[in-house]
């Protein structure tokens, strides 16, 4: 009788071993507490006096207090609520990220297995996500990264359940989450765009039915920032300045281009063999791999018609959600260089994040589509699992390799 139950047995045993992994790692990595930046500051300090009753502010040279100004508050909300508890800001801040690592890693791992139905597929994805450099960062400092990944994932998934079921209670809980996010920072209001997609298409109702239903997502994503928006204005806070004075605008986004470029091709682990590689071929490379994935789900969809199966399937969803979320992650992220003077986007691996998790799950989706186009390739998985070890083998101190 226990065979039957194996896989989930061994999935259950492999996700509380990645949640066990990912928690330490965080622990052992904050030991002296979490790092931090400028940022960090403001949202500690902010987290203290909310603690203190003196509601999300910060101090001014005057003496007055303000709201935190050029920055999303709910992160030192959740730092402020586990103060109330009697912890510090730091070991509010350490703990939140430990124990959001761990929800984290095994999240990512459990949508790939609802995914794939695959234990291999789903561990080995949970893997990525706990070794990742850019990730152990986020999650280690005293910044939102973490907080923001871990909330956009949840409204994915809530989404995905909304696709499968589409019910009102399903599409509360995404959007809340998805509000959450773009409240945590406001690049997420990326996740504002694959919501009232899969929203739409997700029902065989009536056109006002829908509408109504994509309309009532979109509200309630936005609703938490409008009123913080005007906490802040009512409170003599800022939320950034902004000009629209720009001669050309290629030009002026030359360095985002550049810095995505550039943060996804250093996330392959075998980049370093190709150091002296020319920025153009580097940018056809990225096209043709971006670009590989839309080609194969065209003939897999178009295989599919013949046998008049018209239904979106799981991995065309999925595929549906990466593209349309980083496509407009990438669209904000330039229009917030081009405009935003005040706080301008700093273009670095830990701001640029979703592009790199969108990069890992990339390979694990090709993997997915190939295997069902073909059953017969489950040798897929083999070249997966030596991607994990050697990127695992990348980030290792020269002392352990």
């Amino acid at each position: 009788m226990w065979k039957k139950h194996l896989p989930e047995i061994l999935l259950g045993l492999g996700l509380l071993v990645l949640g066990i992994l990912a928690a330490f790692a965080v622990y052992f990595a904050t030991v002296h507490g979490p790092g931090g930046f400028s940022d960090s500051t403001a949202y500690l300090v902010a987290a203290r006096n909310f603690v203190a009753g003196k509601g999300l502010t910060i101090p001014r040279a005057d003496g007055r207090y303000v709201p935190i100004p050029l920055r999303p508050p709910f992160y030192p909300i959740l730092i402020g609520m586990l103060g109330l508890s009697g912890l510090n800001e730091f070991d509010a801040a350490r703990w939140l990220h430990i124990v959001l690592f761990a929800l984290t890693t095994v999240l990512v791992a459990y949508l790939m297995y609802k995914l794939t139905k695959s234990v291999l597929l789903g561990l080995l994805t949970g893997g990525l996500f706990l070794t990742s450099p850019v990730l152990l960062e986020s999650f280690t400092t005293a910044m939102s990264e973490g907080t923001f990944v871990f909330l956009t994932i949840l409204a994915l998934y809530f989404l995905y359940r909304y696709w499968k079921a589409p019910s009102w209670k399903n599409l509360l809980l995404a959007a809340i989450l998805a509000g959450l996010s773009l409240l945590t920072r406001f690049i997420g209001a990326a996740i504002l765009f694959p919501g009232i997609l899969v929203v739409f298409i997700s029902t065989k109702e009536n056109l006002t039915q829908r509408l109504l239903r994509t309309a009532a997502y979109g509200i309630l994503v936005l609703v938490p920032s409008a009123i913080w928006q005007w906490y802040l204005r009512t409170g003599g806070g800022i939320s950034g300045i902004y000009q629209f004075e720009i001669s050309n605008y290629w030009v002026a986004s030359e360095p985002v281009r550049i810095a995505l470029i550039r943060t996804m091709w250093e996330w392959n682990p075998l980049s370093h063999f190709v150091l002296g590689m020319p920025y153009g071929i580097r940018v056809i490379t990225l096209l043709l791999i971006w670009a590989c994935p839309l080609v194969l789900l065209v003939v897999y969809r178009r295989r599919r018609a013949r046998n008049d199966t018209e239904e979106i399937q799981d991995i065309e969803l999925a595929f549906l959600l990466l593209y349309t979320y980083l496509v407009a992650f990438v669209l904000i992220l330039t229009w917030s260089y081009l405009f935003v003077e005040v706080p301008k986007p700093a273009l670095y691996d830990r701001i640029l994040l979703p592009l790199v998790l969108g990069s890992m799950v990339l390979p694990i989706l090709i993997a997915i589509l190939i295997m069902k186009m073909s059953p017969k390739a489950r040798w897929i998985v083999a070249p997966l699992a030596l991607l994990l070890i050697v990127f695992v083998g990348s980030i290792l101190p020269d002392s352990v390799r």
